[in-house]
């Protein structure tokens, strides 16, 4: 039972790798750097061979948030005693309806190569999403943090626990082609490698407990989960974990996989105005190995006089109630598909030394496709260095401010790095999305 709640355990923390948007805008204007290729396979212009640093050349993190904001966890962090843990902060913070979406990009090998009229890339990357969702019920579950104590009576109702995560491979060949001296097109075609893939639909949980009367609680939910391990029947006929049956190779290939491809160009209308744009990830990933389907439908019994001799509320519910669980021996397959989206932008070059733009963009996520719409001005002191800031603003993301830069060091050391939501304003009715990214390139 244990090693089944820790791989249960495992996918939800991939949550912690989410789906937020497929882009963040300003990487997009920032055409020195490799990176903006993954916003636009056609951005070439002005970039040379490259060779990526892996883990360091592009790590890429965003966080979003609806019913509350990050802004407003950490001035309830800043306001907490020293004593307050995060879910006491949490607590004060949500909204009757929250959402919290999560992404990670980690690359793992990067090699760019430019040809007189052309440009070659190949990268291979780590990617996560997913979403989650629930209610200010869930706070009620407080007593299950650690070093918290068990009240002396708990009266809980949780509904409609929405989860969905995703941990993928990719593997991306992309090439560009200058067609004409003002028009360049980009393809970039990608391998996907599935990982790991859990959904939940409608978890409810309800308990009721006195310490001196014992109570109930009752779970009901159904789900898929695919991830490296495979799922066998123990001596007592309760369901554990196989965590040896796939091997490494799993994480490398294995039979969920898929295909997507981003496409895009750029062209140059007149001598200092370019309009680009680009459609990325459509595509889907196809999960069939280390598949099953999931329910619980069940009620289990507390009783007070081992609650009295010690004995925690969540062992007693696990044991009895993870027993009754259900699962679909017969694997299962689930294709998911990619958070697709698209954009079309201009950028003007009225100075050498000045870059304003402005983009409209379709974004996606697992529980939302919206218009965003981004204003950006950038400087180029040297022809190595960059400054790029972004206004953007949306009806589901309210309004925000980014800013970009790179530079170079010993002459072939790329730096570069993003900050979204520097600032952002917004309701609680929109989401509030804070981004990092940053990276190193060796430039050849």
């Amino acid at each position: 039972m244990k090693k089944l709640l820790a791989s249960w355990l495992v996918a939800i923390l991939f949550i912690i790798a989410g789906k937020v948007e497929a882009q963040n805008a300003i990487i997009g204007f920032m055409n020195q750097v490799p990176q903006s290729q993954n916003s636009n396979p056609a951005n070439f212009e002005g970039q040379d061979s490259y060779v990526s640093l892996p883990v360091l050349s592009s790590v890429d993190v965003s966080l979003g948030t609806k019913g509350f904001s990050i802004d407003e966890l950490i001035e309830s962090s800043k306001k907490a005693n020293d004593n307050e843990s995060f879910w006491g902060i949490l607590e004060k913070t949500v909204a009757k309806d929250n959402e919290v979406l999560v992404s990670t990009s980690l690359p793992l090998l990067g090699i760019g190569i430019k040809r007189p009229k052309g440009f070659w890339s190949l990268n291979l990357s780590n990617r996560s999403v997913g979403a989650v969702t629930f209610s200010d019920e869930l706070m009620n579950l407080r007593f299950l943090e650690m070093d918290y104590n068990t009240p002396e009576a708990i009266d809980v109702d949780v509904e409609n626990l929405g989860v969905e995560a995703i941990v993928f491979n990719e593997y991306r060949l992309g090439y560009a082609r200058e067609l004409t001296p003002r028009f360049k097109l980009g393809l970039a075609v990608k391998f996907l490698v599935g990982h790991a893939y859990l959904q939940t639909n409608n978890v409810n949980m309800q308990i009721n407990y006195d310490e001196l009367q014992g109570g109930t609680v009752r779970m009901q939910g159904a789900g898929l989960l695919h991830g490296p391990f495979n799922y066998v029947r123990s001596e007592d006929n309760s369901w554990d974990v196989d965590y040896n049956s796939p091997g490494l190779n799993y994480f490398a290939f294995n039979k969920n996989t898929g295909v997507a491809f981003d496409l895009g160009f750029r062209w140059k209308l007149w001598d200092k105005l370019i309009l680009s744009g680009a459609i990325v990830d459509v595509g889907s990933l196809n999960f069939r190995e280390n598949g099953v389907s999931f329910e619980i439908n069940n009620e289990a019994l507390v009783d007070a006089q081992m609650a009295s001799e010690g004995v925690e509320v969540v062992d007693l519910v696990s044991d009895e109630l993870l027993d009754e669980l259900i699962i679909n021996e017969e694997e299962v397959e689930h294709r998911f598909s990619l958070p697709a989206a698209y954009h079309l932008q201009v950028e003007g070059m009225p100075y050498k030394w000045l870059r304003l733009g402005a983009q409209i963009g379709r974004f996606s996520n697992s529980l939302q496709s919206y218009t965003n719409h981004t204003l950006t001005l950038g400087l180029l002191p040297g022809p190595r260095v960059g400054v790029y800031g972004a206004y953007s603003f949306s009806e589901y993301r309210g309004q925000s401010l980014d800013v970009g830069m790179y530079g170079r060091l010993l002459g072939f050391l790329q730096l570069y790095t993003v900050v979204g939501g520097l600032v952002n304003k917004h309701s609680n009715s929109e989401f509030s999305v804070s981004t990092i990214r940053f990276g190193i390139n060796i430039l050849i």
